[in-house]
């Protein structure tokens, strides 16, 4: 009932709210949220302690804890924080090679995972204060050292979720993120004695587009509260699931796109709340122009609740303070702008395709356009990944009169566009002519 009310604020003042930050009116900085993080009602996405929904906007910085001694990670957590990033994720145990945290502290005493080294997790109870401090959430991903799995008994793991959850119970800005296997034995044991401990730390785990996702690998699972989908960027066109029906197959040879992913994800009934996560793949040296901005809105317009980028930075070269202000931040940077312009969490797929006409592409091209409503259909988005012109079906929305906003994702830049009727298709073209130029297109309930 809550949402519904919401929705339908939502959809009255939208047009509003984004024409002022048009012209920049709304200039105040969001209110910080309020730790801890839980799921909400609707389960497709995370909530802070007043109901406010959180937009995971993550950076994938993994060895941080052995790369970067405690002053430079303030210098990064406050450079991300500029950034717009409100979340990182960090290795819980240090690389294979280096086996320490950056000041020599190993994770455990004698190499046994059932003696954790107070020393270790001090530390790491200090950065997560840090970035407490800063209202940043901290994703601490449980990477279990090579072989543990085979040498290590379950209560060894059990035993370090009850000391991690005791260590780690009063950190409000605290999840912990599981390896793909999220059937491994260890890894229930792990999550249900660190809850025991500490109730409200919500629990992920990390698996790839080639797997079920979290409806088939976490339902019956209820110690895990979301998941995060590592699609590795797709280089081909995707697979064969088709937008309306959740495919009950698994891709074997290709890497589908984002939205394919996403969509596949959003329309299980016994869903869970789930974010894009690039945990493999170097962003940047990919193609940062445009790759990082097409997993991330065609993720978000699809049911996801945010996007965790890397970038060259992630593994700490010499010379990664000069590389924090790279393009692919900047996109970052960019879809939060934009994507807190509305109400993200209640959008729903348009999986009826009614309400774009004509300028659609085939469902697994990468220039698939993904158009979203509101609950009450006051109000449409669109990502289009190329411009192209568009014709629309505004008898799809509710409302008499509707006006049009464009955003670049590319530049930044905003535009108000047309003020239409009801009742008629409208063709409607981007603001500048730049074919490779990506979009975003909201139309809106508008008085008159």
């Amino acid at each position: 009932m809550k949402e519904s009310i919401r929705s339908l604020i939502a959809g009255l003042l939208l047009v509003i709210v984004v024409c002022s930050s048009v012209i920049g009116a709304n200039t105040e900085a969001p209110a910080p949220y309020q730790f801890p993080l839980k799921v909400a009602a609707s389960h497709t996405y995370l909530v802070d302690k007043t109901n406010r929904a959180f937009l995971l906007m993550g950076d994938v910085c993994l060895p941080l804890l052995s790369k970067l001694s405690y002053d430079e990670t303030i210098t990064y957590l406050d450079t991300r924080k500029s950034q717009s990033f409100n979340t990182v994720l960090l290795n819980l145990l240090p690389d294979q090679a280096v086996g320490t945290l950056k000041n020599g502290k190993a994770p455990f005493l004698t190499n046994d995972l059932s003696k954790p080294n107070p020393a270790y997790y001090d530390y790491i109870y200090k950065v997560v204060q840090a970035a407490l401090s800063r209202n940043i959430l901290v994703g601490l991903v449980v990477n279990w050292p090579e072989g543990s799995s085979s040498t290590s008994a379950p209560s060894a793991y059990q035993k370090l979720g009850e000391y991690l959850g005791k260590r780690f119970a009063t950190s409000t800005n605290v999840v912990w993120i599981v390896d793909e296997n999220s059937r491994n034995r260890n890894n229930r044991e792990f999550a249900l004695a660190l809850k025991k401990l500490a109730p409200r730390h919500l629990v992920a785990a990390t698996m790839p587009t080639i797997t079920g996702g979290t409806g088939e690998v976490t339902a019956d699972q209820t110690w895990l509260d979301f998941g995060l989908i590592n699609s590795y960027f797709a280089s081909q066109k995707g697979t064969a699931i088709r937008p309306e029906v959740p495919s009950t197959e698994v891709p074997s040879t290709e890497v589908p796109y984002s939205y394919l992913v996403a969509r596949h994800e959003s329309l299980k009934a016994d869903r869970k709340p789930f974010v894009m996560a690039e945990l493999s793949t170097d962003t940047s040296a990919v193609a940062p122009r445009v790759l990082s901005r097409q997993q991330a809105y065609w993720s978000l317009m699809e049911g996801g609740m945010g996007y965790c980028y890397r970038s060259q930075v992630s593994n700490f070269p010499r010379n990664w303070k000069n590389r924090l202000k790279e393009e692919g931040v900047t996109n970052m940077t960019r879809i939060t702008t934009i994507v807190k312009g509305f109400p993200w969490y209640l959008m729903k797929a348009d999986t009826s395709l009614s309400f774009l006409v004509n300028g659609q592409t085939v469902w697994g091209d990468s220039s698939y356009i993904t158009c979203n409503y509101l609950p009450n259909h006051r109000m449409a988005v669109m990502y289009i990944p190329a411009s192209r012109e568009l014709e629309v079906d505004l008898t799809q929305l509710e409302g008499e009169y509707f006006r049009a906003v464009w955003y670049s994702p590319r530049t930044g830049k905003r535009w108000l566009g047309g003020h239409y009727p009801t009742g008629t298709n409208q063709k409607i073209a981007p603001p500048a002519e730049q074919p490779e130029w990506d979009w975003i297109l909201l139309i809106g309930n508008a008085p008159k």
